[in-house]
Parts: C-alpha cells; sequence; structure tokens
C-alpha cells in the first residue's frame, strides 16, 4: 500500500495519514509513504520499516513526472491520496502510468465552502471533476462530507464509504498519563488553549 502526502507536517492530514501508516505496518501490509518533502514531527512516529520514498518537489504538480514513474515502476496494489489538489495529482500520475493500481481517494473537508474563484482554483475543481470518477474508492470523512462530496463532484453517494477518522488509542492512554508542565495557572492569570493548529 503507497500513501502520497505533502510531507509529515503538523496537519491534521499527514497526522491521519502517519496513523494509518502505522496501523497497515503493524498489521503485516508492506508500506511506501510517498512524499513531496521528506520532513515534519510525525516522520518519528512512523515504524522503522516503513519505506519512504521522498518526489523532491516544492509543489505537488511538479511531483507528477516521478510519481507516475514510481507507479509505472512499482505498481503497489493501491495508491491512498487525501486534500483535493494532491487527490488530483494522484489520479492524473495513475492515468499516464497505465498501471493496474488500484486508487482510494479521501475527502475531509467540506469542499463546496472553499473558494472556487481564480484560475488556479478553478483549474483544479475542473480536473478533480474529470479525474474522480476515475477512482476505485472514495472515502468520506463523515456522512456531512459525504453528502457534500457527492454533491460537488456529481460521485453516487452509495459509491462513498464513510470513515472517521483513525484514532491511535493506545497513544492517547500512553499521553494522558504524563504530568503536565508547567502546571495550570491560578484562577487570575489567563490561559491560551490551543486545539489543533493555529496554522492559517
Amino acid at each position: 500500500i503507497s500513501f502520497y502526502t505533502s510531507s509529515m507536517g503538523d496537519g491534521g492530514a499527514q497526522r491521519t495519514v502517519a496513523n494509518l501508516v502505522k496501523g497497515f505496518a503493524e498489521s503485516g501490509f508492506d508500506v511506501e509513504l510517498l512524499l513531496l518533502r521528506a520532513e515534519g514531527p510525525y516522520l518519528d512516529s512512523l515504524p522503522k520499516e516503513t519505506k519512504i520514498i521522498e518526489l523532491e518537489a516544492n509543489r505537488a504538480v511538479r511531483s507528477i513526472p516521478e510519481l507516475t514513474s514510481y507507479l509505472r515502476d512499482r505498481e503497489p496494489e493501491v495508491l491512498f491520496s487525501t486534500m483535493e489538489y494532491l487527490n488530483v495529482v494522484a489520479l492524473l500520475s495513475k492515468l499516464l502510468s497505465r498501471a493496474s493500481t488500484r486508487t482510494a481517494i479521501r475527502a475531509a473537508n467540506v469542499q463546496s465552502e472553499k473558494s472556487s474563484s481564480g484560475l488556479r482554483n478553478s483549474a483544479q475543481y475542473q480536473l478533480a471533476k474529470y479525474l474522480y470518477p476515475k477512482a476505485d474508492h472514495f472515502i468520506a470523512l463523515s456522512k456531512y462530507v459525504r453528502e457534500d462530496f457527492s454533491d460537488y463532484y456529481g460521485i453516487n453517494k452509495d459509491e462513498i464509504s464513510v470513515i472517521y477518522n483513525p484514532v491511535a488509542i493506545e497513544e492517547i492512554q500512553e499521553l494522558a498519563t504524563e504530568k503536565v508542565a508547567p502546571s495550570f495557572p491560578d484562577q487570575d492569570s489567563e490561559l491560551l488553549l490551543n486545539v489543533g493548529s493555529l496554522t492559517e
């Protein structure tokens, strides 16, 4: 199974891919991780046996030649990607490679609420509309995302599986036993609680 994403940065999509890579590797699958850039905090959390392939591209579109060659040469059983721009590149590379690899693309956001204005966004959306029906399997983060995905891209809702984010329960339980440092301030102090990330 091959996973294709931008990096192992601290985003939610990257965390999901890291958890999936660990889960499949621990279940005995041969896993390869294709990254535009082999960087990010989640790299250290991956199993040592994970094969990491850096495509050395600062933009997804520039990884198409190398990803196409990889699929043609390696022909993994499954290629998984998440996020629209990566899904488009993954499907286009699969089409160009003519490999027998099956593709699974994942939707994690309500895409219809994102702006499609501008040449780049419009072109990406039109490519997605053309390429998405060529995927072998569709995964949505929630039922609402499935509804939106179906309406926005014209995909039959019955063809979309709803699979919630993977959760590393054992890791959470282990972290829950650790002491919090520094300790919480007193009631007169101001406290900033960050959930998720503060990136735009």
